[in-house]
């Protein structure tokens, strides 16, 4: 049967009508349960993920108070959430964590096992769950951090460190950090900004030491790379890399996303 164009259009307006009806019914509404308390709160959703039972699991910042579904939580300034969702949205869990600073969660990723994985920067001192880990950043800047918690919110560890900018909106491209799980890895690609004066403990990423930079010219102060950290499920290290674009050791280069092939080589989409 051949359609004429005003025929062809109707049933691409049907399908689309249909489809999203569908989608609806499946929870794409979900994400309007999450809302603002009062006017000057603040609630980013930076990260979702599904499981194969259709629950979904956010997580984001927020500041000032948020409801979640029909709870009120309140942070001191930007707080990290992390919350469970079942298909049409009704809340599960929520589980807030950070401090007194600027704290925002970036991505989040399920290992199929019971794992769940969060990234993002902290600031101060911060709490999550039952563990308390300190920054040795300064001023606008925090640490990058990896936990990993099970699908009932309790956590299993987290690894932090390499400082970077601590999530403000402006600074929001540099600090962002991305996770993928492959072939039983958990990999983080993250930034990491050093200045002359920067320590050790600026530039360690848990256990892993990243490389010192010498400063040359005139007004060279900072510079910012990427990197990326393997892992296993447990928390056992593998190894982890700089990033440099091919400027070298002195360009700029800022997370934006990975991919992790079957033969556990990294693509890295960078800025």
């Amino acid at each position: 049967m051949k359609l004429n164009r005003i025929t062809a259009i109707k049933w691409v307006l049907i399908f689309l009508f249909t489809y999203l009806q569908t989608a609806n019914a499946q929870g794409f509404a979900w994400l309007s349960t999450v809302k603002k308390n009062v006017t000057s709160s603040n609630v980013i959703i930076q990260g979702v993920v599904s499981d194969n039972q259709g629950f979904q699991y956010i997580t984001g910042t927020f500041s000032g108070s948020a409801t979640f579904g029909n709870t009120i939580y309140t942070g001191s300034n930007k707080e990290i959430f992390i919350a469970k969702l079942d298909s049409v949205g009704n809340y599960i869990w929520v589980e807030t964590a950070g401090g007194s600073g600027i704290d925002v969660g970036m991505d989040i990723e399920l290992d199929g096992l019971g794992g769940l994985y969060v990234s993002g920067v902290f600031s101060g001192t911060a709490i999550f769950d039952s563990i308390t880990v300190t920054s040795s950043a300064q001023g606008s800047f925090g640490d990058n951090f990896l936990a990993k918690y099970d699908t009932s919110a309790n956590i299993q560890w987290i690894k932090t460190g390499a400082q970077t900018y601590r999530g403000d909106p402006f600074y929001e491209r540099i600090s962002s950090s991305k996770i993928k799980i492959k072939n039983g890895f958990v990999y983080l690609l993250a930034s990491n900004i050093l200045f002359t004066s920067s320590n050790l403990a600026q530039r360690t990423f848990d256990s892993f030491l990243l490389p010192d930079i010498v400063f040359t010219g005139p007004g060279a102060s900072s510079v910012g790379h990427s990197f990326v950290v393997k892992t296993n499920f447990s928390g056992v290290n593998s190894w982890i890399t700089p990033v440099y674009q091919s400027g070298g050791i002195l360009s700029q280069s800022y997370p934006l996303d990975l991919a992790v092939k079957s033969n556990d080589n990294v693509v890295l989409q960078l800025s």
